[in-house]
């Protein structure tokens, strides 16, 4: 190929052609070196290769249950390449009969709500709205209309760690959507170890509350990692002698740490090696070099055990030689091809040594100086806690008293006036910070839509966490009369009822 005569992009394709190419080829040998229908081993989530250890069942069994008894919320947590996607896609190939499922899966952390609810939308061949609460009424009617069509409504979200906290509270109100027999929509949360951290927030307290079910899945059992291996061997059409030597699984179980993505990579590139060397049959020594090449870590409990370098057959007079020419090789290199290392790690230590005689020499003055900070009237008032007052549970909390005006240095007006009066018992306390308020709304007739701020936020009766400042709230019912009232909000329980009024029939 004649690089003069080509773009830099054509070139780029045709490399990246080339190295797909390659990879196509490797992985057909492979197949044809070992008889397999088709790779074992594979990195896409494919739901016929779902293994059924104790953990992915039990994982399996609370979703479908979940499902089917109409609970609402489920969260599945596991860590990273134990099988999520794959268990996800068998419990939607389960399910595909009776409900109506939308995977979403690698959101955007920057994605908003409203983007959020239009994802969903979309997946019905529904075009959004443009406001918030006009996609809350497309949404709705969807979920109506699957309902009377028999089919259950199910949204799944994978890696849902990655959701704002926005998205998360915006998900929670989807859950309103119900009739008198239960939940029209069932939502599945998928994640990461974080979304543990992000369930505890206290601003996500309602959601946590609606999850019925929290499943977890569990590292794989030395044990399990043989059968798992045997069971993805077998799903590919293997029925010949043993790939591994019982001490090449015993490395790979160990090595692989119990968690599938490492095991599957293991596999794969040592048998890839073995079908290198032209070789049916792979051993410790493979997955050995295999796992020295992937840069594995080796688990605490098995150091005793696991060695990722074979042991040489040397004579006992001669290996220890050999380990003591290694070592001054070693520090031979390191004292002349690593100046760079060394001769700023020795300028660094003489600097330091010069720092600490000198901070000796003034030790008295420093002393002496730390003490006269000790005893200073800010310096005391800093250590000294403050609670953040709430406001009391009362509408009319706009004629609450104002908190007093902070100085710049971060400590109260008020504070400072008292001590101004009294400096032989200072006692001063930090500024303290807005406390945020838990908005309760009912309407008379139940049901109706509520902005705050001109922005919809979920239907009556709703508990929602608004911060501190003046809010415009209302509530409106297709058929009656909006209703609206101004909060000024410093904290606390509010709870406010809308009686709406029927508008005047036409």
């Amino acid at each position: 190929m004649d690089q003069s005569t080509h773009r830099p992009d054509e070139i780029s394709g045709y490399l990246d052609f080339l190295m797909l190419r390659r990879r196509v080829e490797s992985n057909n040998s492979l197949l044809q070196h070992f008889g397999f229908r088709e790779d074992p081993f594979r990195v896409n989530p494919d739901a016929r290769y779902l293994f059924p250890s104790n953990t992915h069942l039990q994982a399996l069994s609370s979703l479908e249950n979940g499902f089917y008894n109409n609970r609402g919320f489920i969260a599945m947590i596991a860590p990273p390449g134990m099988g999520k996607t794959t268990l996800l896609y068998r419990f939607l190939e389960d399910t595909k009969d009776t409900a109506r499922s939308t995977f979403i899966f690698d959101i955007d952390a920057e994605c908003k709500p409203r983007d959020f609810v239009g994802y969903i939308l979309r997946d019905f061949d529904i075009k959004p709205a443009r406001s918030s609460s006009e996609m809350h009424k497309q949404l709705s009617e969807a979920l109506i209309k699957e309902t009377e069509a028999g089919r259950k409504c199910v949204i799944v979200i994978d890696e849902a760690q990655n959701l704002s906290d926005l998205v998360l509270e915006r998900v929670r109100l989807l859950t309103n959507f119900e009739n008198s027999q239960g939940k029209l929509l069932q939502i599945i949360l998928s994640g990461q170890p974080q979304l543990t951290n992000k369930l505890k927030k206290a601003s996500l307290v309602q959601l946590r509350q609606r999850v019925s079910t929290i499943c977890h899945l569990k590292l794989l059992t030395p044990a399990e990692t043989k059968d798992y291996i045997d069971y993805r061997l077998r799903q590919a059409g293997y029925e010949g002698e043993p790939l591994f030597t019982p001490e090449a699984l015993d490395l790979i179980a160990a090595m692989g740490g119990g968690t599938p993505r490492t095991i599957n990579n293991l596999c794969f590139n040592t048998l890839a090696m073995c079908n290198a060397l032209q070789c049916k049959q792979a051993d410790r020594e493979m997955v050995a070099r295999v796992a020295e090449s992937m840069d594995l870590d080796q688990p605490a409990d098995n150091a005793a055990n696991v060695k990722l370098k074979p042991e040489a057959a040397v004579p006992g007079e001669i290996e220890p030689w050999i380990n003591v020419n290694e070592t001054l090789s070693y520090w031979w290199h390191a004292a002349t091809g690593e100046v760079k290392v060394w001769v700023p790690a020795l300028v660094g230590v003489l600097v330091l040594a010069g720092l600490i005689v000198t901070r000796l020499t003034g030790l008295g003055g420093a002393q002496s100086a730390r003490e006269d900070i000790g005893n200073s009237p800010v310096q005391k008032s800093i250590v000294e806690p403050l609670s953040t007052p709430i406001a009391a549970e009362s509408e009319p909390v706009a004629a609450q008293k104002p908190a007093p005006k902070a100085k710049p240095d971060g400590i109260a007006q008020s504070t400072l006036q008292a001590n101004a009066g009294n400096q032989s018992a200072p006692k001063l306390v930090g500024k303290s910070a807005p406390a945020q308020a838990f908005l309760t709304v009912d309407s008379n007739p139940a049901g109706a839509d509520i902005e705050i701020d001109g922005r919809f936020v979920g239907n009556a009766p709703s508990t929602i966490a608004v911060g501190p400042g003046s809010h415009q709230v209302y509530v409106e019912m297709k058929g009656f009369t909006a209703w609206n009232k101004t909060l000024s909000v410093t904290g606390g329980k509010i709870h406010l009822d809308a009686e709406l009024v029927p508008l005047p029939a036409q």
